[in-house]
């Protein structure tokens, strides 16, 4: 460990990372509001979370990007998945980043972040 880094307790165990990891705020987020190994989904990237939080993946794609890279037939399927177990919440990756910046991040979020999702 370094004097730049810190301890992050997980469900999967201690992280270590910057003090200012926009990553370790969102995997407190999620094991907040998510049961351990409840499923979950989180759109459209950040698959470390499903590990970290100790939570699973409604859908059988860990990364889902329409066009980008995934296909119609490929998203048309992961909404059907979520529409057969809908899960309590859904994570938008791309949105929590987002406003990471948008609020002078990276660091731990403001304290109405949380309550801005799902």
């Amino acid at each position: 460990q370094t004097a730049a880094e810190v301890p992050v307790r997980t469900r999967r165990g201690d992280l270590r990372t910057s003090p200012r990891d926009i990553q370790a705020s969102w995997i407190r987020s999620v094991e907040a509001r998510v049961a351990p190994g409840e499923p979950t989904f989180v759109f459209p990237w950040a698959s470390g979370l499903y590990f970290y939080a100790g939570v699973s993946n409604t859908t059988s794609f860990e990364i889902l990007k329409p066009i980008v890279q995934h296909t119609p037939a490929q998203v048309a399927r992961a909404r059907r998945e979520l529409e057969a177990a809908p899960p309590r919440y859904v994570f938008d990756h791309w949105a929590m980043y987002v406003r990471s910046f948008r609020w002078g991040l990276p660091g731990a979020p403001g304290a109405d972040w949380p309550r801005e999702w799902p």
